[in-house]
């Protein structure tokens, strides 16, 4: 990189940075990377910025775009314009440099006042950065995703009309709109039909999970979770204080016996038990309504890609099957569709939802209301159930393939896998360590879930492995079967 006249070389660096974003993205990234750079002492005060010319050219910009983000940075107080001169880098007041050595008296402060066992992590990687087979998938496939139609939807959320209606702080009640369309769109597929003042909109199924739990849980409280289970459940249990309670299941879902009958509060997963696929047969889920009435038991029926199924392959739910009004359904949207909208919704009494509308608000207040209407739209339109026709055959093909390549090049695993979901439970030999084995994968480039993660209790078996294709091409399941076979 030449010098500029008489810049700095750290100016050529900053471009350069700049210029990895896309054409499209510039601007912004602009703005961004200047910002971080001013403010974490990068470019001190009075640092004079290149002139316009040279870093259009540089970036392959309009002069103009340049001008228009470098006077955004004025207006946000980074830069200074002076006339017939340039911009200049503000003084602009930073983080005073701190000392990270922790000593012992700030540890004992700290380590009296935090949850003792600490929160668990939870290894997330974003977007699944340097791996290229994400056989653990988070259910996002841009190439399935109705990118056009939602962006439609999102610009009809933006204008003025539609604005005036969702820009209020609405925290007693969510967009009629989006209720009236899961009111009469989406919860009859799952038997239910609920009035508004029985819904409420979350924050994804997780913001429900973490609402219920607290309602419900505490201190004393026997809350019953499947085993396995879903593993944010578990932990958000704990928090509260509840007494977990470990369900067992089979190939049916969750056994109904005495280890349900002792729970005050159940969550269970019967349209697909998580992470097992398993499908609970109807007679079990009338059998469960009934011990749960005997012991006056609260259950919450927690969906986990039930959107996928169709016809008489979708049994009724609990919630569509109770009559005492004890059953709290958790649902979301179909999963494949973008988790990151993060819209879930509780289907439950009025009194239980006005309580956890009261809880929610203590929290984050509602969930956003430009993403309500923006879902409520793509629903009113008919975007939604052509998307699940689409994705359910589209994970249906890449499960066939899956399951062939499976059989072909590792026969010693035993597959468990439910028509409508896009993952699979994979019992490995007895000799082999399911969780060794995934982290031997991560050195290939392969990720996939260890089983064992989603046991709680303490002989929890180590030769399982759940993988999804949710987020793999056919060429990546190939590979991704190849790869796993070598390494067993």
């Amino acid at each position: 990189m030449r010098y500029w006249h008489d810049y700095a070389i750290a100016w050529g660096e900053i471009i350069d940075e700049i210029a990895t974003g896309t054409p499209a993205v510039k601007s912004t990234q602009m703005l961004r990377v200047l910002a971080e750079r001013i403010l974490d002492g990068t470019l001190p005060a009075d640092a004079q910025v290149p002139p316009t010319r040279q870093i259009a050219s540089r970036l392959s910009m309009g002069r103009n775009n340049v001008l228009r983000a470098l006077s955004m940075l004025v207006d946000q107080g980074y830069l200074v314009a002076k006339p017939r001169s340039g911009f200049y880098v503000a003084k602009v007041a930073t983080q005073a440099p701190r000392s990270y050595e922790t000593t012992e008296s700030v540890e004992t402060i700290w380590r009296s006042r935090l949850p003792t066992p600490p929160i668990a992590k939870v290894r997330r990687q974003s977007f699944y950065i340097g791996y290229d087979i994400p056989f653990r998938g988070s259910g996002f496939d841009l190439h399935l995703f109705p990118a056009n139609a939602w962006r439609d939807c999102e610009r009809e959320a933006m204008s003025l009309t539609q604005i005036s209606d969702w820009g209020r702080d609405s925290v007693e009640a969510d967009d009629p709109r989006l209720i009236s369309q899961l009111r009469t769109q989406i919860l009859p597929s799952h038997g239910i039909w609920a009035r508004p003042e029985e819904i409420l909109i979350t924050l994804g199924g997780q913001g429900a999970r973490y609402l219920l739990a607290r309602l419900l849980g505490g201190p004393g409280v026997s809350f019953g979770l499947e085993d396995p289970c879903l593993p944010d459940f578990l932990e958000v249990s704990r928090l509260s204080g509840s007494k977990v309670v470990s369900i067992p299941t089979d190939r049916e879902g969750a056994i109904p016996g005495p280890e349900l009958d002792s729970c005050q509060v159940a969550v269970l997963t019967p349209g697909h038990q998580f992470p097992t696929t398993a499908v609970m047969p109807l007679q079990r889920r009338h059998d469960i309504l009934k011990r749960a009435e005997q012991n006056d038991c609260v259950l919450i029926e927690d969906t986990f890609e039930t959107d996928l199924l169709d016809g008489p392959e979708k049994l009724a739910t609990l919630k569509s099957i109770d009559r005492s009004g004890r059953v709290i359904f958790i649902g979301t949207l179909c999963r494949q569709m973008a988790p990151g909208l993060r819209i879930g919704y509780v289907v439950g009494h009025p009194h239980v939802i006005e309580q956890l509308r009261e809880l929610q608000r203590l929290v984050h207040r509602h969930t956003p209301g430009n993403t309500q209407r923006a879902l409520a739209l793509f629903i009113e339109r008919g975007h939604y159930r052509p998307f699940v026709r689409k994705a359910r055959l589209e994970l249906e093909r890449r499960g066939n393939l899956l399951k062939r390549a499976l059989a072909d090049d590792i026969p010693e695993i035993s597959v468990f896998h439910r028509d409508g979901t896009s993952s699979f439970w994979c019992e490995l030999p007895l000799s082999k360590d399911g969780t060794r084995l995934t982290e031997m994968a991560q050195d290939t480039g392969l990720l996939v879930e260890a089983g064992e993660s989603f046991f709680h209790t303490a002989t929890a078996p180590r030769n399982h492995l759940r993988l999804s294709v949710a987020s793999v091409t056919d060429d990546q399941i190939v590979e991704g079967v190849g790869r796993l076979a070598r390494l067993l």
